[in-house]
């Protein structure tokens, strides 16, 4: 398991941070945690496929209501953390697209290194899927930030990946850094 899996448990619920849970998702964060049940098995609106107690489809169900904001607050996490280590950033920047037409999660305003800017993308990797094969899908993580079209048109950028897990695997490496 990752260094900082069990982080937020040691996190003071801070409403002004936005970090305070409200009782449901409180409740289903413990269960997930502790592998209690979560809620009674039926079939997904959504996708149609069977959902089981434990909850783990609404993590990963393609057609889920949650999963566009979820990535949104992810990439707003990591706006405000570079922005509060004093470098300006902006979210998905307007005029710059990948060779595939999409837009990376945010860049930073002012060159990182060697001059150039730091792009970001953000990837959530679901390790509780029923596809996953334990100690995989790290592996296929960064296999696919490698193999992401890279060239947005301006040699002005460097790109890091940053790839989350939705819940931790005692089969992965521990977090690895961004160097500056």
């Amino acid at each position: 398991m990752s260094e900082y899996a069990g982080a937020w448990l040691n996190a003071l619920p801070t409403p002004s941070l936005g970090n305070l849970l409200d009782d449901d998702c409180l409740r289903i964060t413990v269960a997930l945690r502790l592998g209690a049940a979560v809620c009674q098995p039926h079939r997904c609106q959504a996708c149609g496929r069977e959902v089981r107690e434990d909850g783990h489809h609404g993590l990963s169900c393609a057609f889920g209501i949650s999963r566009g904001s979820r990535h949104s607050a992810i990439n707003e996490v990591i706006k405000r953390a570079i922005v509060s280590a004093g470098v300006p950033a902006i979210r998905e920047p307007p005029g710059l697209c990948r060779a595939d037409g999409k837009r990376p999660d945010g860049m930073t305003m002012v060159p990182w290194r060697h001059g150039k800017a730091l792009l970001w993308d953000a990837t959530v990797s679901d390790t509780v899927a029923v596809s996953h094969i334990v100690g995989s899908t790290a592996e296929a993580a960064e296999l696919r930030g490698k193999r992401r079209p890279t060239n947005t048109g301006h040699t002005l950028n460097s790109k890091v990946a940053i790839c989350l897990f939705r819940w931790p695997s005692r089969h992965l490496a521990p977090a690895r850094k961004a160097k500056p």
